[in-house]
């Protein structure tokens, strides 16, 4: 396989995903707020997948694109699942070395300490 279609299944691959992932979202969110009973709303959240994945495709069709990680975000999960015996898990699940996961809980655990109040002078 070259390069080339390569990059292309990958792209491919990409819009699939945009479109699942928009269409569950869509879907969680209207059955949150009651609106998937309806019979005539049913279909939006699979149209809206379609619909953005196209958009994407037409506006952004041919360019490489980089996509910025939310790194704070990943960091906030990932202190979260951190229960000090699962180093290597989340290390691999993030894709990190031990040292970065041990780097990354050590600078959240010092965002959330509460600072110490200065004590009185008199």
């Amino acid at each position: 396989m070259s390069s080339m279609s390569r990059f292309t299944q990958r792209g491919c691959d990409l819009l699939k995903d945009v479109e699942e992932t928009v269409e569950a979202t869509a879907a969680q969110e209207m059955r949150i707020r009651g609106l998937l009973e309806r019979k005539e709303l049913a279909s939006i959240p699979k149209d809206l997948g379609r619909v953005v994945a196209d958009r994407l495709a037409e506006e952004w069709g041919g360019q490489s694109v980089y996509i910025p990680m939310d790194n704070a975000r990943r960091n906030a999960r990932l202190y979260n699942e951190f229960t000090g015996d699962n180093v290597h898990d989340l290390a691999k699940k993030y894709r990190l070395s031990l040292s970065a996961v041990y780097r990354i809980v050590a600078d959240e655990r010092s965002k959330r300490r509460t600072p110490q109040l200065p004590l009185p002078l008199s």
